[in-house]
């Protein structure tokens, strides 16, 4: 089941607008990635980034790739959220607004939202230890921290599965109500 607003050419602008824009920073987003995998600055000062010190020495070349390696789940989380958003702006720029699909793409948002901020957790944690695994006895690090952005960001992600699940039921009753016409 599918409702549509024909006469809207600004929800189609802003949203054919929001499509492009998805694909493009999916691109950059992915091409970081690759930098920051094959340039070991760049991977330090990522490392930096999330407040982890550098390693004492040089990574070994097994735990660079352990590194970067957990680097690659919270990026596929966000490129996983930018091809829902980047689905959702496409069809929001053909007119549909109401859709089981969209409900559904909607959930799996809020899904990511509430996953990220658990993922990052871990992969942070897991990072602190591989980055100072070759220090010295007293310089090794584990590093857990829980920011207030990533409570929000989880309250906001089950927001919007309660939304995408209450859009499938509409859809749902919506197309139950059709065939009884």
């Amino acid at each position: 089941m599918t409702t549509s607003i024909s006469g809207s050419p600004r929800i189609r602008r802003i949203a054919g607008t929001m499509s492009i824009a998805t694909v493009v920073l999916a691109i950059l987003l992915a091409a970081a990635g690759v930098y920051v995998a094959v340039d070991m600055t760049a991977l330090y000062e990522a490392i930096r980034s999330l407040g982890l010190a550098d390693p004492a020495s040089p990574l070994a070349p097994g735990l660079h790739a352990i590194a970067v390696g957990l680097g690659l789940p919270p990026l596929g989380l966000i490129l996983w959220s930018l091809w829902n958003a980047f689905w959702l702006f496409r069809a929001y720029g053909a007119g549909e607004i109401v859709s089981l699909e969209i409900g559904r793409r909607i959930r799996r948002l809020g899904i990511t939202l509430v996953a990220f901020p658990l993922v990052t957790t871990v992969t942070n944690l897991l990072t602190s230890i591989v980055v100072s695994w070759d220090n010295p006895d007293g310089q090794r690090m584990m590093s857990l921290s829980i920011s207030s952005e990533a409570v929000i960001m989880a309250i906001t992600g089950a927001i919007l599965i309660m939304v995408g699940w209450s859009m499938v039921e509409a859809a749902r009753i919506a197309d139950e109500n059709r065939q009884f016409v």
